[in-house]
């Protein structure tokens, strides 16, 4: 993502930026600093501005995934005369079991840089290549964005989808394909569905309750309760975001987590009980929180990341009249110095032996590992 103007950054930006590096550009002097976001005042103001930015520039996703997991935000931005030119945000991710490295960023479904040009991108990396061989980084990731290095080529690839939005709630269910429009409106027709949402740390707790039991049935453990708390904490309960439920005779049998930031909104995380799949509560939900960012005036509706080999969810997200888009992973070894190709799935044995574990074991090894994932 590109784009050429600068904004003005405050005293208190320049106070915290640590481990300054000059490159002179044959144009003019700049100056790269590593920044914790979390520490700058107006951050989040200086990335909306940029075309293309989304909420994991936001210094309130830096703060979930340094207080939740313990990563050190270490984002590399570039000053031009004192405004921010450009920005990469990295997380550091220091384990024992899976090694150190800096990640762009960690569960996060995608995170382009913010720069002008190329030649801006491949500064930045440079930089960030000399900070991870001075940290002994195993490797970095970077999802999203491209023009890393002429060498760079992808380690992996997924897809986006995002839907423009707009004030006219028929055009928009209009424009949706045939099957969604008929599963929305069966979900309506049928009036067993109740729909609520919520802004309380319990509609989250039961969100977590049917997540646990939707990603035993895809063979995965979730991520901890205490991930989800420290997400309310510091998102929801300060306006960042909402959970919409579908019930029948007050039981939630489907739930969803939706997050935004400026005028644009991510549907992040999903669940639903399988048993009742017939009455349509995803379609619902998703419909639901579609109209709230519509009356809001909300510019794009983001479904988040999709494995190109799930042709199921991908048929589900090209239904709402969304904008397919190719998303490139890319990892550089740092022992090699290279940019390598690197598998995306999960070795099938495991998800066939965690899909017979009962949930709180599944529970237990989220909490153990997860924070080593990253």
């Amino acid at each position: 993502m590109t784009h050429g103007s600068t904004i003005a950054l405050s005293k208190q930006a320049l106070a915290d930026t640590i481990d300054p590096i000059d490159v002179k550009p044959e144009t003019h002097s700049m100056t790269i600093n590593v920044v914790d976001p979390t520490k700058i005042a107006g951050w989040d103001e200086m990335v909306r501005s940029y075309p293309g930015s989304s909420f994991f520039h936001s210094s309130a996703w830096a703060h979930l995934l340094k207080e939740a997991y313990g990563y050190k935000p270490q984002y590399f931005s570039m000053q031009d005369r004192g405004s921010l030119g450009a920005v990469i945000p990295m997380m550091e991710i220091d384990s024992l079991l899976t090694g150190k490295r800096g990640v762009s960023l960690p569960f996060s479904d995608y995170c382009e840089p913010i720069v002008p040009d190329p030649e801006t991108c491949r500064a930045l990396f440079e930089r960030i290549r000399a900070h991870g061989a001075e940290k002994k980084w195993k490797y970095i990731e970077m999802r999203g964005g491209e023009g890393y290095s002429d060498s760079a080529i992808p380690s992996s690839c997924f897809l986006k989808h995002v839907l423009e939005l707009s004030g006219d709630e028929d055009r928009l269910l209009a424009s949706f394909r045939k099957g969604t429009k008929s599963a929305i409106k069966k979900a309506i027709s049928d009036g067993q569905l109740q729909m609520v949402l919520s802004e309380s740390e319990d509609a989250l707790r039961e969100f977590y309750r049917l997540n646990s039991i939707t990603r035993k049935r895809h063979g995965l453990p979730p991520q901890p309760w205490y991930y989800f708390k420290k997400l309310y904490d510091l998102l929801i309960s300060r306006g960042h975001g909402f959970i919409v439920q579908a019930s029948v005779e007050n039981k939630v049998i489907a739930s969803g987590v939706f997050l935004h930031f400026g005028h644009d909104a991510v549907y992040k995380y999903g669940a639903s009980a399988v048993e009742y799949q017939q009455l349509r509560p995803n379609n619902l939900v998703v419909w639901e929180a579609i109209k709230w960012y519509c009356r809001r005036g909300y510019k794009t509706f983001d479904f988040g990341r999709t494995e190109p080999e799930n042709e199921g969810l991908r048929i589900f997200k090209s239904g709402w009249n969304t904008k397919e888009t190719k998303v490139n992973y890319f990892r550089y070894d740092m022992g090699r110095s290279a940019f390598i190709q690197n598998g995306t799935g999960i070795n099938p044995l495991y998800t066939k032996l965690m899909h017979k574990l009962p949930v709180p074991v599944l529970e237990l090894m989220g909490r153990v590992l997860y924070r080593h994932v990253g």
